[in-house]
């Protein structure tokens, strides 16, 4: 599989943010050909170990982890983080171009073979391939494959040279992912907003299939829709780097090549922004607390000399045991005044108020009043 190495990508995270290697930054290796499972349980341990010395190390018991996952490695993280508990020690996951709903690519693997020659030179890795677990992992779990005029998913489908045992199986762990969601987010203390997908766009990615004699016909279209305005990273389809869970609305788009997505600086950016985010104590950028005050329900005339209603209500979480309401005349000589007693969450009483134009102020002990106008007639 082709990528871009990541060291650049972790020198500017180490250089920027100020993480040190060996203490608060680590690089992840693990055996890409392995069943994405046996991945997720090694970095849960790695994950226990690490973290657990920076905890030590900072004094911070409550410090959490940041997941940088690029293609499988976003997997690998998914189900360690749902399905091994490490939703506790995690406080967000990035997934880079990662195919959370397959690749067709994966499916050409396997089905069509994969053999590359130069020159004189030949290798065949079809064999090795197809016996990856991990790589079943990648195949589409959407319904991709012409057939009948309908689409059908993978493990749906007979299709050349593709194992049904293995195929189950790499379909079981996308189901285990998501049972364990359902379960989680019933849980005290679950976030279901630590994931951020970072998709790539506008490069030519295959989207569905069609059966062939010996294998699969891979296509950019998907059910007679032309995708090329949105495509992929060229090897994962944009449509499959989101999580099955999440809105489109929450990832990050650009416009980049799948083995090189850590290199684009649109990515870089990003990240660093979103790293450095996380350590702004946010609640200094608050507005302002609601404002306490007096809300009241007055008309604008009502009859002289007949009493009527007052209503007011009480703004920003005070407890005033009464208001009072005091009537001015216009040049600011006091009037008829009266108590407004609580009553639920309203405060209520009755004025009245010879004939006359009239300044009418309710105001408590804590919250500042409010004044209008009324005309007695």
């Amino acid at each position: 599989m082709k990528s871009d190495l990541y060291g650049g990508f972790g020198q500017m995270l180490r250089q920027s943010v100020g993480l040190r290697q060996g203490e608060n930054f680590f690089p992840f290796a693990y055996d890409w050909r392995r069943d994405n499972r046996v991945s997720a349980k090694r970095l849960a341990t790695f994950v226990d170990e690490k973290l657990a010395n920076w905890r030590k190390a900072s004094g911070n018991d409550a410090a959490k982890v940041i997941l940088i996952g690029h293609s499988m490695g976003g997997l690998v993280s998914r189900y360690y983080i749902e399905c091994l508990g490490g939703w506790q020690n995690v406080r967000r996951l990035f997934t880079l171009g990662t195919p959370h709903r397959g690749s067709l690519n994966a499916l050409g693997f396997l089905a069509n073979g994969l053999s590359k020659g130069i020159g004189p030179l030949h290798a065949d890795a079809t064999l090795p391939l197809r016996s990856f677990a991990s790589v079943h992992q990648l195949l589409p779990t959407y319904p991709c494959i012409m057939q009948g005029g309908q689409h059908h998913r993978v493990s749906e489908t007979e299709v050349p040279n593709l194992n049904r045992a293995m195929v189950e199986k790499a379909a079981s762990f996308h189901s285990e992912i998501q049972d364990a969601i359902a379960q989680n987010r019933q849980l005290d203390g679950y976030r279901a907003d630590y994931l951020s997908p970072v998709i790539g766009v506008r490069q030519p990615t295959f989207q569905s299939a069609s059966l062939t004699s010996n294998g699969v016909e891979l296509l950019t279209d998907m059910e007679g829709i032309e995708l090329r305005d949105i495509g992929g990273d060229g090897t994962v389809p944009a449509p499959s780097a989101l999580p099955v869970d999440l809105d489109a609305g929450v990832a990050t788009h650009v416009w980049g090549a799948h083995s090189s997505l850590c290199k684009e600086e649109s990515v870089r950016e990003h990240m660093l922004a979103a790293v450095k985010f996380m350590g702004l104590d946010m609640d200094k950028f608050r507005s302002a607390p609601p404002r306490r005050g007096v809300s009241l329900w007055l008309d604008d005339a009502y009859e002289a000399g007949i009493a009527f209603p007052l209503i007011a209500t009480v703004q920003g979480g005070v407890n005033e045991q009464q208001l009072v309401a005091q009537a001015e005349t216009e040049d600011g000589s006091p009037g008829p005044s009266t108590v407004l007693h609580k009553d639920g969450e309203s405060y209520v009483g009755e004025l009245t108020l010879p004939e006359g134009a009239w300044r009418l102020r309710v105001s408590g002990n804590i919250v500042p009043g409010i004044e209008d106008v009324v005309l007695a007639a």
